[in-house]
């Protein structure tokens, strides 16, 4: 099986549009970036508990570059808060 990857279109501060790449599909997604692997597995958990949330569908982790990526559903009418206490 082949793992996710993804094209990214546009950056917005914190915050990365593009494209997910998965099992032959291409998904219009927005992107949450992370340096720090503890922490974006601890925001993976929470999403993957908590899938039924109409914004949080379509989570995957996506490696890119440098960082990790949390892929969402697309929207740039999101605004997404972070433990750290920063919005996205």
């Amino acid at each position: 099986m082949l793992e996710p990857d993804c094209a990214i279109i546009e950056q917005d501060d914190s915050v990365y549009y593009g494209v997910l790449k998965i099992s032959g599909k291409e998904i219009s997604s927005t992107f949450l970036p992370f340096k720090d692997e503890e922490k974006v597995l601890e925001l993976y958990t929470h999403l993957v508990e908590h899938h039924n949330d109409w914004i949080l569908c379509c989570h995957h982790l996506v490696r890119y570059q440098d960082e990790w990526l949390v892929a969402l559903k697309y929207s740039k009418n999101n605004i997404f808060w972070r433990k750290d206490g920063e919005t996205c």
